[in-house]
């Protein structure tokens, strides 16, 4: 009996403690209200870039905040519902960095559906900024 309440605290609690305060500040505003805002935000280019691109993705837009656009993208051919995650950062120096975490709604597995439709994001921003970022390694 001890052993299923403490699994019953472990695995409610903290969805009860998101719940609660997705509903005071609202889902889109969990992440900094949790963890403090993470800086200024990046230029107006680098957002107006991410903005047409998605627009040429034909991207269906679930939330924006000044840091961060989540949107819905259907895969090619039998048009699968998949969520991005855009998050956008303002590092030191002036320099900025990008994190996107894109995922299948349906399934376990994707077949790399995702991973190349980012690297294929990064490659278009690339051509139209001029510079790509990279992860910690350094690869792009």
């Amino acid at each position: 009996m001890p052993l299923l309440s403490i699994v019953l605290i472990v695995t409610l609690l903290p969805l009860c403690a998101y719940a609660g305060l997705a509903l005071a500040v609202g889902r889109e505003r969990v992440w900094e209200t949790v963890f403090g805002s993470v800086g200024p935000p990046p230029s107006d280019s680098e957002r107006s870039a991410w903005m047409r691109l998605l627009e040429q993705e034909g991207a269906h837009r679930l939330a924006e905040t000044e840091n961060q656009i989540d949107v819905e993208v259907r895969t090619r051919w039998l048009r699968f519902p998949d969520h991005v995650t855009i998050r956008l950062l303002a590092l030191q120096d002036g320099f900025s960095t990008v994190v996107v975490y894109s995922r299948a709604v349906y399934g376990l597995y994707d077949f790399g559906v995702n991973r190349k439709r980012v690297r294929s994001w990064l490659q278009g921003l690339k051509a139209e900024l001029g510079s790509l970022p990279t992860d910690s390694a350094g690869r792009s």
